[in-house]
């Protein structure tokens, strides 16, 4: 399975992301920087794509496919 998550690098989507890559899941989250050692760094074994969540295109691009409906 994949998934794209959008406050995947917080409180509660750190933790989550963690749990679906350890259920082997193929995980994407959304992050605001992509420098270290900002604490909007993906968890490790997750993907992250740098952007904003009001940005459409940054969503789509995430997912990974332009073509998805993104909702």
């Amino acid at each position: 399975m994949k998934v794209f998550l959008t406050g995947g690098t917080g409180f509660i989507g750190a933790p989550l992301a963690k749990a679906l890559v350890g259920r082997g899941w193929q995980v994407t989250v959304l992050t605001r920087s992509g420098t270290s050692p900002d604490p909007a760094l993906p968890p490790s074994g997750v993907a992250g794509v740098k952007g904003d969540v009001d940005a459409g295109g940054d969503v789509r691009r995430g997912c990974g496919d332009s073509q998805r409906r993104v909702v």
